[in-house]
């Protein structure tokens, strides 16, 4: 990438001056989020907002286990073969 015609979006020397100024922007972005969220928590009748049963946030957390634990067993390449061989179907 060519910046010799000044069409560089930041300018910094060193380091230090890149992580102030990231800082800075992302603390700038944070605060606009921030303000920006309604001031009272959802109410019951919001559509938005789905109620789970404790019965389903257990399975919701079941099933993300078995993603981080399959995750990191198809990242193995010895056993990736294996299982795919399989086949493995709910």
């Amino acid at each position: 990438m060519d910046n010799s015609a000044g069409d560089a979006y930041f300018d910094f020397k060193t380091y230090e001056e890149f992580r102030k100024e990231r800082l800075k922007l992302n603390y700038d972005s944070t605060l606009k989020l921030w303000y920006s969220l309604p001031n009272g928590l959802p109410t019951i009748d919001n559509k938005l907002v789905r109620r789970q049963t404790p019965k389903q946030q257990r399975a919701r957390v079941r099933n993300m286990k078995f993603f981080a634990f399959y995750y990191t067993l198809l990242k193995k390449t010895f056993l990736r073969k294996k299982i795919q061989s399989k086949g493995k179907y709910k």
